[in-house]
């Protein structure tokens, strides 16, 4: 946050609940096969860490839909909890009975998910990333844009406080950057509850099945998207 030359920002916490994810996106270099849940004991330790280093914030990451994964199903079932939302709320829970400001992102979920989680959560998010379908196809063949704008509505009208935004420097058209923001500037009109809009680039890492980096968008196209 900016306001008259004051510049402030949270100690925060990133804790993966799972790396594993039944999608396939180029991109990513996230997902995992059979990392299975972050154990209980470890997520005790990490978010005791935290407050005892002065963290204010925690950040709970998935991949997509684990709970549709028969390991994650056997190992939701083994540990008591019915799916994957329970669990992400006994963490949310957890952080809140630390003094920690739980926000999470665990991709694409319905309203009744998001209700769910919505009260252990100061905050939550969900990159729309693209709103372009056919460019999606060529880089994350099974995320659907209109899927994650329902996940987006579906938060505005759970009145979640949000975070959105869009993936960039993967060869995508300027105008499907415009429109993808617009999609965004839309769903905040209707509702008012985006917090933070991310401009996030693209970077390849180990776990990137896209190794060839794309040239890196030009600091004023990045210019041009802030003040479009």
């Amino acid at each position: 946050m900016h306001h008259r030359g004051v510049i402030t920002w949270s100690p925060s916490l990133t804790v993966p609940l799972t790396h594993d994810c039944p999608w396939n996106c180029t991109y990513c270099g996230y997902r995992r096969d059979h990392d299975g849940l972050i154990p209980e004991e470890e997520l005790e330790r990490l978010l005791e860490r935290a407050v005892t280093l002065g963290a204010t914030e925690v950040l709970f990451l998935s991949g997509e839909i684990p709970g549709t994964l028969p390991h994650i199903r056997t190992e939701l079932q083994r540990r008591g909890y019915p799916n994957f939302i329970e669990f992400a709320r006994r963490a949310g829970e957890r952080a809140w009975e630390l003094g920690l400001l739980p926000h999470c992102n665990l991709g694409a979920m319905s309203r009744q998910q998001l209700d769910r989680l919505a009260d252990v959560n100061a905050s939550m998010g969900l990159m729309l990333e693209n709103a372009d379908e056919a460019f999606n196809r060529t880089v994350a063949s099974e995320k659907s844009a209109a899927g994650r704008q329902r996940t987006l509505v579906a938060a505005g009208q759970a009145q979640v406080p949000y975070t959105s935004g869009i993936l960039i420097g993967l060869r995508e058209s300027r105008e499907s950057r415009l429109r993808s923001l617009d999609v965004l500037a839309e769903v905040h009109a209707r509702f008012g509850y985006l917090q933070e809009i991310i401009l996030q680039n693209f970077i390849p890492n180990t776990g990137s099945a896209r190794r060839q980096t794309p040239p890196s968008p030009a600091l004023e196209e990045y210019h041009g998207l802030i003040e479009y």
